[in-house]
């Protein structure tokens, strides 16, 4: 009789052992799935011989990948950051860029002309808006003034413009040509700088039109 008591008791505690084994278990993973502070995690899945792969459960990414705007700053004779003083040299002429007979004023057409790094009617202040990754270029004779597009359509003139107008007339991609230099291609018409008719006169115009990379489009930006 004292024996099958014994029997029956351990019988009894043997369940209520594993019983409570099993609870202790279920409240580790509740409290890990809830991410409770305290939990060895790591232990917890060595001991078990298995675990869930970590990341996106919230959304998480990997470190060290941006996820920003990448900006392209120049790859060509220059590399020109944030603000820089520059020359726009022309590489089909050897010329840059400048205003018509040296007038300064809105609307002054933007042409090519002998290059002279030592007046700042022929030199720009580049500054950068980080969000879009796009380029002003300010006349260094009159930072008020940035070269724009008159207009979007084919052949519409650079000219000089108030630089803190509200469209993207002056704004400007500087991008890496094929076979060296870059391009500028313009926010606002999606179409690139071009000097007009491959002209390599003193005067010549610089127009909207598509981007094809010819050395009329193509630019060193020189820093000065």
């Amino acid at each position: 009789m004292f024996r099958l008591l014994m029997i029956v008791t351990g019988l009894v505690f043997t369940g209520c052992g594993q019983e409570s084994i099993k609870n202790q278990r279920s409240n580790v993973e509740e409290a890990f799935s809830m991410g409770a502070e305290g939990v060895d995690a790591e232990a917890y899945r060595g001991r078990r011989g298995r675990g869930r792969k970590r990341g996106g459960r919230r959304g998480g990414r990997s470190p060290g990948v941006s996820t920003g705007p990448v900006h392209h700053y120049g790859t060509g004779a220059t590399k020109p950051g944030y603000e820089h003083t520059v020359e726009l040299k022309v590489r089909h002429s050897n010329k840059c860029l400048t205003v018509l007979h040296g007038n300064v004023y809105v609307g002054a057409p933007v042409v090519q002309a002998d290059c002279n790094s030592h007046d700042p009617k022929m030199l720009w202040d580049v500054k950068s808006n980080r969000n879009s990754g796009t380029y002003k270029f300010h006349l260094r004779a009159d930072g008020n003034l940035c070269m724009g597009l008159n207009g979007k359509g084919l052949r519409e003139q650079l000219v000089l413009k108030f630089c803190n107008g509200q469209d993207f007339s002056r704004s400007f991609f500087v991008r890496p040509a094929n076979g060296g230099g870059e391009i500028l291609q313009s926010q606002y018409s999606n179409n690139c700088l071009d000097i007009i008719d491959w002209s390599q006169d003193y005067g010549a115009s610089v127009i909207n039109w598509e981007c094809h990379h010819g050395d009329n489009q193509k630019f060193d930006l020189i820093n000065r």
